[in-house]
């Protein structure tokens, strides 16, 4: 696999990522038929372990697309950036809640949201470069 290639893999996967967050996060769930009563029976601490996968998933798109890009890109200055932007991207996701019917923002949603994506940015931070590497060298 090219780095190019790589890169259009890591792109694909971040977009998927805000995607899905978006579409679970911001539709009623009325708009998904059985959905409203299943959302309905999750209980905190189950919102909290969705919220916290789904922004895990963005914060791991994220480092793998830096890593993509160019590995020594993958900078402590890079990951505060990102950081800082899916922590605006949650707070605005939680605030555009109150305005769906059926949805609430909650503060223990955004700090699951907060801990999913620290938690995914570090892994892929650590591990990134060298899966990155091994696409390229062992893929081509």
């Amino acid at each position: 696999m090219s780095r190019s290639q790589v890169q259009g893999v890591a792109n694909v996967a971040l977009i998927s990522a805000v995607a899905g967050i978006v579409i679970g996060v911001l539709f009623p769930a009325t708009e998904f038929a059985d959905m409203d009563q299943r959302m309905r029976s999750i209980t905190e601490h189950q919102s909290w372990a969705i919220h916290a996968v789904l922004f895990a998933g963005l914060g791991i798109t994220a480092s793998f697309r830096l890593a993509a890009a160019q590995p020594s890109r993958l900078t402590p200055a890079w990951l505060v950036t990102a950081a800082l932007l899916i922590v605006t991207f949650a707070t605005v996701g939680e605030l555009a809640q109150l305005q769906v019917v059926g949805r609430s923002a909650a503060l223990g949603d955004w700090v699951a949201d907060l801990m999913g994506a620290l938690f995914g940015l570090t892994i892929t931070a650590a591990l990134g470069p060298a899966v990155v590497g091994w696409l390229v060298r062992e893929r081509a």
